[in-house]
Parts: structure tokens; sequence; C-alpha cells
């Protein structure tokens, strides 16, 4: 069950991805799911994301590939908590008819 606390920080998240109109929607564990699974979502984009290659210069493209992606297998592994913008994004408009349906208790 969700405290007051909770319900604010939920509140915060979907004022920041849906804007005012969000500030009187009724939060609810149904809400929290919804918002759950839109995070994990996100972090599946983020994690497929890291890995499509950056073009290459001149020289050895299989060399600038190896090293490109280690670069982002290190940077993958010192920092879990970054999204691309595009994967919160393309989530938070796929998941905005479950969430106003949600929000109106639907």
């Amino acid at each position: 069950m969700m405290d007051h606390q909770d319900e604010e920080a939920l509140r915060e998240i979907l004022i920041s991805w849906y804007g005012p109109q969000a500030e009187h929607w009724p939060m609810s564990e149904f809400m929290l799911n919804i918002v759950i699974a839109m995070l994990d979502e996100m972090h599946n984009c983020t994690a497929t994301m890291h890995f499509v290659p950056h073009p290459v210069g001149p020289g050895n493209a299989v060399s600038q590939l190896a090293k490109s992606y280690l670069k982002k297998f290190l940077s993958v592994a010192k920092s879990n908590a970054k999204v691309y913008l595009a994967c919160a994004r393309a989530t938070i408009l796929s998941y905005k008819t479950q969430v106003h349906m949600a929000a109106e208790g639907l």
C-alpha cells in the first residue's frame, strides 16, 4: 500500500512526463504498476541502444567497432541510471492512453 510520500513521488514522475494535468490524477497501485512497466521498458530499450554501432572513420573498421563496443560496455557497467531520451519519449508516448485511462479509473 502506498503512503502519501509514495503518492507524491509517483505524481512528480507523472508530472515530469505528462505535464501539469497529472497533478490532479489519483495515484493508485494500478498507476504505480503502469509506471513500473514503463520504467522497465525504458531500461530494456536503453540496454539495446547501448549496442547500436556508431559510424566509424577511416582505418580499420573492425578495430574501431571493437573499441566502441568496449567503451559502451564499460559505460553501461559504470552507470546503469542513464536512459536514452528516445527510449523515454517512445515509452511515454506508447503508454499515454493506458496512463490516461488509469487516471480516469478505467
